[in-house]
């Protein structure tokens, strides 16, 4: 079984929280840190990147 910190480590995340965001296999986004609001930005960034592909 992998820890939690070996997976922390294998995906680069150095403080938590750490929000990472992938589409089709791709890391398309990645947030550290406790703002809802900057991580709600950072959503409706992405998904509106990703309805414009």
């Amino acid at each position: 079984m992998v820890s939690v910190a070996e997976t922390a480590e294998a995906c680069g995340i150095n403080c938590m929280p750490t929000f990472q965001f992938f589409h089709k296999t791709k890391k398309v986004g990645e947030f550290s840190g406790a703002s809802k609001t900057k991580l709600v930005e950072l959503l409706d960034n992405i998904s509106e990147k990703i309805k414009n592909k």
